[in-house]
């Protein structure tokens, strides 16, 4: 009787475990998925909905400071790389590895996928990820690949997005981390 108490508790402890591996593999977020009220989704059909860094600066994400007002029902949290050529961002690109977290819920990147377009606007400023700060460019256009995360009905307080990535190649190569922090507020800003 012993042995069969003893092999029951065995198989639950199994159970248990297995359950705990498969369930922590498959608990990141994935577009449709929600936190709350918030509904995380792709942009996929190019909605017109704005990006995180075109509603703040890379300044106020940088130091807590971004504002977003409750009025604003949805935006991408999108991150990704900048380069002045295709062939300079496909080798930057080329094996990198890439994570991030919204307010430590882990996001599944490869679900939301990413897209590559060309601005053409005169960039002046651009945030350099080693240095941690702005610096001037003069390049006609750039050529970026964006992770293609968004975020509707965005919860009032704060949120915190933090992206790291690993780039094996180019000029950037190594370990970079960016964190985000946002408060979402009640009120309409001005």
């Amino acid at each position: 009787m012993r042995k069969f108490t003893l092999l029951g508790w065995l198989a639950l402890f199994i159970a248990i475990t297995m359950s705990c591996l498969f369930t922590s593999a498959e608990t990141k977020i994935r577009p449709g998925d929600r936190i709350g009220d918030m509904e995380f989704f792709t942009n996929e059909d190019e909605l017109q909905v704005l990006n995180l860094n075109e509603i703040c600066s890379f300044d106020e994400l940088f130091k807590g400071t971004c504002l977003i007002p409750t009025s604003l029902s949805g935006f991408c949290i999108s991150s990704g790389w900048t380069e002045g050529s295709q062939a300079e961002l496909e080798l930057d690109m080329k094996d990198s590895e890439w994570s991030m977290t919204f307010d430590d819920h882990e996001i599944d990147l490869r679900a939301f996928g990413s897209h590559e377009f060309v601005s053409n606007t005169q960039l002046t400023r651009f945030w350099d990820v080693p240095d941690k700060m702005e610096k001037e460019i003069h390049k006609s256009s750039q050529v970026m690949q964006m992770w293609d995360v968004c975020v509707s009905n965005p919860g009032i307080g704060k949120h915190t997005i933090q992206y790291e990535f690993l780039l094996k190649n180019g000029v950037w190569r190594g370990y970079h981390i960016e964190t985000y922090t946002f408060s979402v507020r009640a009120v309409a800003m001005p």
